[in-house]
């Protein structure tokens, strides 16, 4: 009866003991809920700053393209390597091509009776036909 009645006070320790430890956890749990909580409202304050970001690059850039193909002169973008990356529609009714077929640059860009000729320069590159 006394084993007993040790062991069963042994048993309401190691369970008041238990019971301690899990509400410590559940704290623990429910600070790091929280942190988790204002991190992903912060995520997604993110995500919509970043999107409306996207919508006016976009409308930016569809702005830029009208503008540019609206002009008569032929245009194009380069980046910092001298590379074409970009030809307005101008350009490809004049010299008859594709965005597929210059995707290699100038040297594809042909008419027929004529050579491309360029100066050279990245700052002042200038792509003309010579009539050979």
């Amino acid at each position: 009866m006394i084993l007993e009645a040790l062991q069963r006070r042994r048993s309401e320790e190691d369970l008041r003991e238990a019971y301690e430890n899990l509400q410590v956890k559940s704290e623990e749990l429910s600070v790091q809920s929280e942190e988790l909580r204002m991190q992903n409202v912060e995520l997604q304050t993110q995500s919509e700053e970043l999107h409306a970001a996207d919508e006016t690059l976009l409308e930016s850039d569809k702005r830029f393209r009208t503008m540019v193909n609206a002009i008569p002169q032929l245009a194009w973008i380069t980046d910092p390597d001298g590379h074409i990356s970009w030809y307005n529609e101008r350009w490809y009714s004049y010299t008859g091509t594709t965005p597929e077929q210059m995707e290699g640059g100038l040297a594809e860009c042909s008419r027929p009776g004529s050579a491309v000729k360029s100066t050279g320069a990245v700052e002042s590159f200038a792509c003309y036909w010579a009539d050979v």
